[in-house]
């Protein structure tokens, strides 16, 4: 079963992107920052705290906020939604991760399309009250990991709307 992490990192990366996207060169090493503080604490709260790794922490808050925020959103929906939310990972990481090798490499040559209709991913269905509750949490985190209300606000809609547009199979 693919991680949860992925679609964390691709939830927070597509938040900076928007909210910071000049914070997009140190995402990795932010990223990479969290998620081993993350990984030595037993306790969330722990990897919540602003990350101190000699970098101007100006720099790096919009970055730290979108992944405590995404990382809350993708737990809160694992929890509600169980094996489902676990398929959902499973089936967009892959397409999340092709979207992120195309942006880092240069393009060689145009290429055709080679999806058929059938295969063109649609939408996976969350609820309206699913959404509503993970943009407030988001948005919530995103406060609480000290950044501005504006900013809270597009971190947590960046969430919402990608979870909203997450492709799902046939």
């Amino acid at each position: 079963m693919v991680e949860y992490s992925q679609l964390h990192i691709a939830l927070a990366r597509t938040a900076v992107e928007r909210a910071a996207p000049d914070e997009l060169p140190l995402f990795d090493v932010t990223s990479d920052a969290y998620f081993a503080r993350r990984k030595q604490s037993r306790r969330h709260r722990n990897a919540d705290r602003m990350l101190d790794f000699g970098v101007d922490e100006a720099v790096t808050l919009v970055s730290h906020a979108a992944l405590v925020a995404a990382g809350y959103s993708v737990d809160y929906l694992a929890q509600r939604s169980g094996e489902a939310a676990g398929q959902v990972v499973e089936r967009t990481t892959a397409s999340w991760w092709k979207r992120l090798m195309v942006w880092k490499r240069e393009p060689e040559e145009p290429t055709q399309p080679t999806a058929q209709p059938d295969d063109v991913e649609q939408p996976i269905s969350l609820t309206r009250d699913q959404l509503a509750a993970v943009r407030e949490l988001a948005h919530q985190r995103s406060v609480d990991a000290g950044v501005s209300d504006e900013t809270a606000r597009l971190i947590a809609d960046s969430i919402v709307g990608e979870l909203a547009l997450l492709p799902h199979e046939h």
